[in-house]
């Protein structure tokens, strides 16, 4: 197996570009002359690349499959199938590719690992994450590319909405290529991968942000191999709060669906929520008295047709609240 260089210059099993910033989440203040409403960037969207360019689960994922044991170190096929409340189109390169079950398993372990060795909370496994960071595997080797925005220009948190049909949160990533571990890679060559992956993200200080983020609260991980060439996935998430239920993909006009909340990193359920195009700026949603809905246990759905994007308001304490992304719905 190719060691890598220790001295963070390029080299034929990794290399990497810059930080690429990512808006997801508006906060702000009511006031008694109005609300003034402030915008912040509270993560950071990033790759690794060359220079071309929840525990609540909505399908399989990497907690479907069995754990990899030391005499069991072959790559193993997990299932990306798309749920019944997914998109129909997200598994489209479900064949391409191994998923490398032990290696997946070993960066999710180091990234848990530096973060308590540098007291960071430890994050939670989420099944969908995982499972989102394989498609984008997949669609990475079919396009052969490296990068966030996968070949239909979709970015992380447009994958996730998606694809996500519980979350209400934000999304980060890190990305990484390498040589692919030969088939009868033994436990510890697929240990010293995962290992070379992680220290590569650590000496770079963008990836090494992700990795610490004291925000993010859950994380999915997927390496996925061909013959010739590897891809790595970390998809984090800060979960303000899950659906109890999926949200479906595909909604009629005007429908209505009675949802309960669990609040994660949210103080409790939403006041409100909004459907709008998914590319209005989240300071948008809840503008004007017919925008927003006060939340009682049931989301409305949209008069006319389109792929919507949900917005959930959270209530934090002292007049402030935040606007948090939640799963997308085809409304026909």
């Amino acid at each position: 197996m190719q060691k890598h260089n220790p001295s963070g210059t390029q080299s034929p099993m990794l290399a990497w570009t810059r930080p690429v910033p990512l808006s997801s989440c508006l906060r702000g203040r009511l006031a008694h002359l109005g609300v003034l409403v402030l915008v912040g960037a509270l993560l950071l969207l990033l790759v690794g690349c060359r220079t071309v360019s929840d525990p609540p689960s909505d399908g399989t994922g990497q907690d479907d499959v069995p754990a990899a044991s030391d005499t069991d170190a072959r790559a193993e096929q997990i299932s990306v199938r798309a749920a019944p409340t997914q998109p129909p189109d997200a598994d489209e390169h479900a064949g391409v590719g191994r998923h490398r079950l032990d290696a997946g398993r070993d960066v999710f372990d180091l990234t848990n690992e530096v973060r308590t060795d540098r007291g960071r909370a430890t994050l939670t496994p989420d099944s969908t994450l995982a499972q989102s960071a394989c498609r984008h595997n997949q669609d990475m080797l079919v396009h052969d590319y490296l990068g966030h925005r996968d070949a239909s220009g979709r970015a992380p948190g447009d994958r996730v909405a998606r694809e996500h049909r519980r979350l209400i949160g934000t999304a980060g990533e890190n990305v990484a290529d390498g040589e692919p571990l030969p088939a009868d890679a033994s436990r510890e060559d697929a240990a010293a991968w995962a290992g070379a992956v992680v220290k590569r993200w650590m000496n770079s200080d963008g990836h090494r942000s992700n990795l610490l983020r004291s925000q993010f609260t859950h994380l999915g991980t997927c390496v996925t191999h061909t013959a010739s060439v590897a891809r790595a996935t970390q998809l984090f998430a800060t979960a303000w709060a899950y659906l109890d239920e999926p949200l479906p993909w595909t909604m009629s006009v005007g429908d209505s669906l009675a949802i309960s909340v669990t609040p994660n990193r949210a103080q409790g359920a939403p006041e409100a929520y909004a459907f709008v195009p998914p590319t209005e700026p989240l300071g948008s949603a809840f503008d004007g008295d017919d925008a927003r809905r006060a939340f009682q246990g049931t989301l409305h759905l949209p008069d006319s047709a389109g792929v919507y994007g949900s917005r959930f308001l959270f209530m934090e304490g002292e007049g402030r609240y935040v606007v948090i992304s939640g799963p997308r719905v085809q409304v026909e």
